[in-house]
């Protein structure tokens, strides 16, 4: 994961807005975007507001209502700016495809700052709803990899019958929050191989 400048399913369906085709525009959604991802990184994804980026890129209020109408769209676009979703898809090699995603999850466990990100988005999102909404519409985007690898595997029958996407994800994704977030140790190197391959032996056919 590496730092660059959904209700479950649908949340934040329309999250993303269409790229305009204005220069003007496209510099005027960059600063913001810059802007939220300062702001971010210095003061928690509660701190990203339309009136605190507004102020930041020194655009109008309203500038920024009019490419992100709810603070949800905001902090979700904000979000894959720190963390642009990588896509995996399937290779028909279901360890190498687990492998490609646990690597790219340990990346960004690795890094403290947006672990710190992390865990303030998943605070606040037990108390406030339009956070809770873009925690789900992160899920949700990451699921749609996990989903295709698996289905292609249970298709071809190297995994087991059955297997779903959101408790796998949860076994291959549980050690790895636990390590980093909580013990502060994240998995790193050859543990993340060993990782999946414990992972594999639970879900192989």
């Amino acid at each position: 994961m590496a730092r660059d400048t959904g209700g479950e399913g649908d949340a934040l369906e329309n999250i993303a807005p269409d790229q305009p085709a204005d220069p003007r525009t496209e510099r005027t959604r960059s600063a913001v975007l810059e802007a939220g991802v300062e702001i971010l990184f210095e003061r928690g994804p509660e701190a990203v507001t339309h009136a605190s980026t507004a102020s930041a890129a020194r655009v109008s209020r309203t500038t920024v209502y009019k490419h992100w109408p709810t603070r949800g769209e905001l902090v979700f676009d904000v979000l894959n700016c720190v963390e642009p979703h990588r896509t995996v898809e399937p290779t028909g090699n279901i360890r190498a495809d687990m492998m490609q995603m646990a690597r790219n999850l340990a990346q960004g466990f690795a890094d403290p700052g947006l672990n710190k990100v992390f865990v303030s988005l998943l605070s606040q999102a037990q108390w406030d709803d339009e956070t809770s909404e873009v925690q789900d519409a992160l899920i949700a985007s990451a699921m749609v990899d996990m989903t295709a690898v698996l289905d292609a595997a249970v298709e071809s029958g190297q995994l087991v019958q059955g297997v779903d996407p959101l408790r796998a994800a949860g076994r291959l994704i549980g050690p790895m929050f636990f390590a980093a977030l909580i013990a502060r140790r994240p998995i790193v190197g050859d543990e993340v191989d060993r990782l999946v391959d414990d992972w594999l032996a639970i879900y192989q056919a």
